[in-house]
């Protein structure tokens, strides 16, 4: 990201006359290999525009480069989250995310790094996804139970599954390797007791969905959704123009991907705790001849019931154990 760009970037979050607070997320790609860069970004929004705050500040990194610059940087400008993926086991991390050149896995070496981060930011919550699919989807409750063990339940420490979206090969649907609704279900319920199964509306969609929330790419481009960062195609238009180029993929994302405007959605039962899904996979099933499952996970003969049950059964052991 160049220093025009940068420049571009601190006019268009001032151009929001009324703005007051910013949620901002540092996403990729890995955007720890551009750690100068974040930092003076986040320099100049605090010298240049002092007057908006950083409501909530989250960085999504592979967890593979955390060095001390790293820590220096966000001590000085905290985050109220890190999100690290691991992608299963340390067998099938290493298998996945090797060292180009040397072969080497990584997981170790991000183990040891979410060591220093509990350490050197302890009111940061060091939030670790466990990336799963139908090969590995036991590697969760393993790898769960090892973090807590040698970070001693460390209460900053969060470690959740990442449930993975594999599409087949002509991007029309979930392929095999992924888990089905089913699947999800049954996974949850065997983790028991790591659940909430009260069903809550916990969303009010996503960036996609929000009229004044963007992803901004090295060059200025401006997108909704975080699936199509790096696609020409799916550009919206620039931080240094003062209209959008892509008016139609905005429309479609803040209206056409409403539950409320579909007619199967307005008679589920189970409308509106789930926020009416994915908008992306809602929009490539509307206008793209996708055929992707956007439903509840609490969709389903006797789902929701049982979800009820295994709630109740919780508060009874919580009573008891108080």
């Amino acid at each position: 990201m160049s220093d025009q760009v940068i420049s571009n970037l601190i006019s268009f979050i001032r151009n929001f006359r009324n703005i007051e607070y910013l949620y901002l997320t540092w996403y990729g790609g890995e955007p720890l290999l551009a750690i100068e860069l974040i930092a003076t970004i986040l320099e100049r929004i605090h010298s240049e525009i002092p007057q908006v705050k950083i409501a909530y500040h989250f960085l999504v990194t592979n967890g593979y480069s955390v060095n001390d610059k790293v820590v220096q940087v966000f001590k000085k400008f905290p985050l109220n989250e890190i999100q690290i993926t691991l992608d299963g086991s340390r067998e099938r991390h290493n298998l996945l995310r090797r060292l180009k050149g040397t072969e080497k896995g990584t997981y170790d070496k991000i183990i040891r790094n979410i060591g220093k981060l509990l350490e050197l930011m302890p009111k940061t919550q060091v939030s670790i996804r466990v990336n799963i699919d139908r090969d590995n989807a036991d590697d969760y409750i393993l790898v769960k139970d090892y973090l807590m063990n040698i970070f001693n339940g460390d209460p900053t420490l969060f470690v959740y599954p990442g449930i993975l979206r594999i599409e087949d090969k002509e991007r029309k649907c979930m392929g095999c390797p992924s888990l089905s609704h089913a699947d999800i279900q049954s996974f949850y319920f065997q983790i028991n007791d790591q659940v909430n199964f009260y069903p809550r509306i916990i969303s009010k969609g996503c960036s996609a969905t929000h009229i004044n929330s963007f992803l901004i790419g090295p060059k200025g481009e401006l997108y909704k959704c975080w699936n199509e960062l790096g696609d020409s195609d799916k550009i919206i238009g620039f931080i240094d123009q003062k209209d959008l180029d892509n008016k139609r993929l905005v429309r479609d994302y803040v209206l056409a991907s409403s539950c409320f405007q579909d007619e199967v959605c307005k008679e589920c039962e189970i409308l509106p705790i789930c926020s009416g899904g994915c908008a992306y996979y809602r929009i490539k099933n509307k206008f793209e001849g996708g055929r992707f499952d956007v439903c509840s996970l609490y969709k389903g003969k006797g789902v929701l019931e049982r979800c009820l049950i295994e709630h109740l059964h919780q508060a009874e052991e919580k009573e008891y154990e108080g």
